[in-house]
C-alpha cells in the first residue's frame, strides 16, 4: 500500500482544493486510515474540518505497515464513518482498496485470508445498506486488480 498511498494522498489533496476553489461549496473533510485486524493502530480518525492543512498534515504522519495476510478489514473503516457527525446534506466516502476485503465470497481462492468466514455475517452489505439509508454515498476505489467485489449504489 505504501506506493499506491503516496499517489492516494496527491489525489485527495487535489480533490479537496478543487472542492476549496469553488466558491459556492463548502466542504468539510475526514480521513480514516485502516489497517488489517491485528494490526496496531488499526484505525487512524481525523474527524472532519474544514482546513486542508489539518487533513495534509494528517495523512503525512500515516504510516503504512502490518498485515499478515493479503485481505483488508474494509469494515473497519465504515463502521468508524458511521460515527461521524455528518451534517451536510452531501455526504461521500471514498474507499481505497489496495487488496480484497476479508471472507471467501470477496476474492478468488488463492487469496491468502486469515479470516474466510468473515463474510457470513454480511457485515459489508449491512454496512453498506446502512450507509445508504443515512444518505451516504460509498465510491469505492480499487487500487490494484486484486480487489474483485464492488458495492456500487448512490443514496439516491
Amino acid at each position: 500500500m505504501k506506493e499506491h498511498f503516496k499517489i492516494i494522498k496527491k489525489e485527495i489533496l487535489s480533490a479537496i482544493n478543487g472542492i476549496k476553489s469553488n466558491a459556492r461549496m463548502q466542504g468539510r473533510f475526514s480521513f480514516i486510515g485502516f489497517r488489517d485486524k491485528e494490526d496496531e493502530k488499526q484505525i487512524e480518525l481525523k474527524d472532519f474540518t474544514t482546513d486542508v492543512g489539518e487533513i495534509k498534515e494528517f495523512m503525512e504522519r500515516i504510516e503504512c505497515y502490518g498485515g499478515g495476510d493479503t485481505c483488508e478489514d474494509a469494515t473497519a473503516p465504515l463502521r468508524r464513518a458511521l460515527d461521524l457527525n455528518w451534517r451536510s446534506e452531501s455526504r461521500k466516502i471514498c474507499l481505497f482498496l489496495d487488496a480484497p476485503t476479508h471472507g471467501k465470497s470477496y476474492h478468488d481462492e488463492q487469496v491468502m485470508d486469515e479470516y474466510l468466514d468473515e463474510d457470513k455475517e454480511q457485515l459489508l452489505e449491512k454496512l453498506s445498506y446502512h450507509l445508504m439509508k443515512c444518505k451516504i454515498d460509498l465510491f469505492l476505489i480499487k487500487c490494484t486488480s486484486s480487489v474483485n467485489v464492488c458495492l456500487l449504489y448512490t443514496s439516491d
